[in-house]
């Protein structure tokens, strides 16, 4: 059997709904109505898909499409209201990159740290933080402490680490490339290991000029459903369908960036 007939991910019949708050306006919380159940957010109907080793997959969808809530089932954050998740191997990628970092750490400590908290044995945690540090240009800067970077050197760092650990399901929601072009060359080659290495590679963004270099498939999401399941080029003509008749109804600072992804909470449930 070939890697990318390796299912690695499996969703079933998955249905995630975020309850309205349940404050009233003296802020005390009180028992759920029946007419509040109006008020939640179903975030994900009866959603079945499954992914594979070997094989890349971008997952499009206009804002409130379900994709973040998606990928925090596969990750664990959140627990499915119906439905079943399971998951082979190790999940991590560029989903809240920059955990563990601690601003009176040094930048060589919170690449260690966040690596290991991101799944990494500690051995190669340890061992790859000078090559990440040379990846974003801060190879110098080992012991200087994280408080000293401005937020974009940050995010550069924290994405660098995210993006040299080694799970077998590689979760991306996030900017897919971030710093100047060298640096976007390096990290979108890294992405595109991914696949070809045999691993799996499932990502959040309706970008035309990036996704194909990393993906052969296409998932558009629609207000939590699955509208459309099949080759990248077809997903995409069929996104920006949906993305039209959506512009069409709404004025233009409603848009939806075909270069961002969604979030999760304030796009697929309450904030």
């Amino acid at each position: 059997m070939s890697s990318v007939e390796t299912e690695t991910v499996r969703l079933t019949k998955v249905r995630k709904v975020f309850p309205h708050p349940q404050i009233p306006g003296d802020g005390r919380p009180r028992l759920r109505r029946q007419t509040d159940h109006a008020k939640d957010t179903v975030a994900l109907r009866k959603v079945t898909l499954s992914f594979h080793a070997g094989q890349g997959t971008a997952l499009l969808g206009l804002p409130e499409a379900g994709r973040s809530t998606l990928l925090h089932l596969i990750t664990g954050v959140f627990r499915p209201d119906r439905g079943h998740v399971l998951v082979r191997g190790r999940v991590s990628g560029l989903i809240a990159s920059g955990a563990g970092f601690t601003g009176d750490w040094t930048l060589r400590q919170n690449v260690e740290a966040s690596s290991i908290l991101l799944g990494e044995p500690r051995n190669r945690a340890r061992a790859q933080v000078e090559t990440i540090l040379d990846f974003v240009g801060m190879g110098d800067r080992a012991d200087d402490r994280l408080r000293e970077l401005g937020p974009a050197e940050t995010k550069k760092l924290a994405y660098a680490t995210a993006l040299h650990t080694q799970p077998d399901i590689f979760l991306s929601d996030d900017e897919l490339v971030v710093g100047g072009s060298e640096l976007r060359e390096a990290s979108l080659a890294m992405l595109a290991q991914v696949p070809t290495s045999g691993r799996t590679l499932v990502v959040t963004s309706n970008s035309a000029k990036l996704l194909p270099e990393l993906c052969t498939r296409g998932v558009v999401m629609n207000a939590g459903v699955v509208d459309f399941d099949g080759g990248l080029q077809e997903a995409l003509a069929r996104y920006r369908e949906l993305r039209d008749e959506h512009r069409s109804h709404h004025s233009p600072n409603e848009d939806d960036d075909d270069d961002e992804p969604d979030r999760p909470g304030p796009d697929d449930a309450p904030a």
